[in-house]
């Protein structure tokens, strides 16, 4: 507050030392101006009196200077006023000008030096404020952080403490959320996930072996389906149907004569055999802990009946029929990486009457042989629903 105080007397002293007007004076009016003020009487009164205060200001400078005003300055009358004469307006703005001008011309050598010693001290003081009020306001600022701090303190560690603990929950949710998203990839890429078809299909290559030295089987296709009953009846897990066709090519070598080194006739047979029958299903994967596959050992019995004819002839079928006995395994997981199961297994067929072929002359009757045959193949899902391995 000292230094604003000291400011406003330096500047004060200085101006009312200093050999400059206090004030500017401006040009007088123009004409059009003229006119306008002697319309108006408040503004004509307010020029007047503007001019009277200059001459005024101007005068008593002069005088603070020690030196004699040139123009004696009268203070205007209420008629000169109430007239609104242009003449009025002139004498007060000539009073005004020749004070003006007497300022600006007077010598002020002493004034002047003066002046320039207390403009000195003005600039300093006027530093000294500016570098005095920034300094307040930053230590204000500080002052004000300091208190904020020091009463928000509790509830800034709070608010931290909270955050902490939102962080903290998230990350852990996070973390439970990878955690599931990796086991789930896991049982996926350990082929954890079985489809338990309830109807499958499959192909299979077949080699047949009959007792007896007059026919042969070259290896042969097959096709097969297994239905596995679990979703209707809950226990399809343990036991399955299956339906199978097929087709081997037999061939037969055979005399009419039994006379050494005679030449033998050979036939081919155009074979179908059909079976079906129901098979118990062993889950060996539970056994022994297969990880992520089901390896099953199938055991069942059932019908078959079948007929054959000899190729490139128009001879009748034969027909026979019996019953079989079927044993196989089978390793499958139907899942995305592994979408077949693979199948291995032998067939016993047994005949209810003798197995006979139509030949030209008669029937080449082979008796009640037995009939066995191996296979291997892969299976894949047609309908299916789904359990989980344990």
């Amino acid at each position: 507050m000292k230094y604003i105080i000291g400011l406003i007397l330096i500047a004060f002293t200085i101006k009312c030392y200093a050999a400059e007007p206090l004030l500017e004076l401006k040009n007088f009016p123009s004409k059009n101006e003229i006119e306008v003020l002697e319309d108006n009487d408040g503004l004509f009164a307010s020029k007047v009196l503007e001019y009277y205060k200059f001459a005024a200001l101007y005068e008593a400078q002069l005088n603070s200077m020690g030196i004699k005003p040139e123009k004696v300055l009268d203070t205007p009358t209420l008629d000169e006023i109430q007239d609104a004469e242009a003449t009025t307006l002139k004498k007060y703005y000539s009073v005004a000008k020749a004070l003006y001008e007497q300022l600006k011309k007077s010598p002020g050598s002493n004034y002047n030096a003066k002046y320039e010693e207390l403009k000195k001290k003005y600039k300093v003081a006027e530093n000294q404020i500016f570098t005095l009020k920034d300094a307040l306001y930053w230590e204000s600022l500080e002052n004000s952080k300091i208190e904020y701090y020091k009463t928000n303190f509790p509830k800034l560690v709070k608010e931290i403490e909270d955050l902490r603990f939102k962080n903290d929950s998230l990350y852990l949710e996070y973390n439970t959320k990878l955690w599931q998203s990796e086991e789930k990839l896991r049982n996926i890429y350990n082929h954890k996930t079985y489809k338990k078809p309830l109807i499958s299909g499959g192909i299979t290559v077949n080699q047949f072996y009959i007792n007896n030295d007059f026919i042969e089987s070259d290896i042969s296709p097959a096709i097969h389906i297994n239905i596995s009953p679990e979703s209707v009846f809950g226990f399809g897990k343990f036991f399955d149907i299956w339906a199978e066709f097929q087709m081997p090519v037999w061939k037969s070598s055979y005399t009419t004569l039994k006379v050494p080194n005679q030449l033998y006739v050979t036939s081919e047979y155009k074979t179908n055999i059909y079976n079906t029958g129901l098979a118990l299903n062993l889950p060996l994967s539970e056994l022994f802990h297969f990880k992520g596959f089901m390896f099953n050992l199938r055991l069942g019995g059932g019908l078959f009946w079948g007929n054959a004819r000899m190729m490139s002839s128009n001879l009748q079928k034969t027909d026979w029929d019996g019953y079989m006995f079927k044993g196989d395994i089978n390793l499958v997981n139907y899942s995305h990486y592994f979408p077949v199961g693979i199948t291995a297994g032998v067939n016993f067929f047994n005949f209810n009457k003798s197995l006979n072929f139509n030949q030209s002359g008669g029937y080449f009757d082979l008796g009640k042989i037995s009939l066995s045959n191996l296979y291997l193949g892969i299976e894949v899902p047609i309908v299916s629903s789904t359990f989980l391995l344990k």
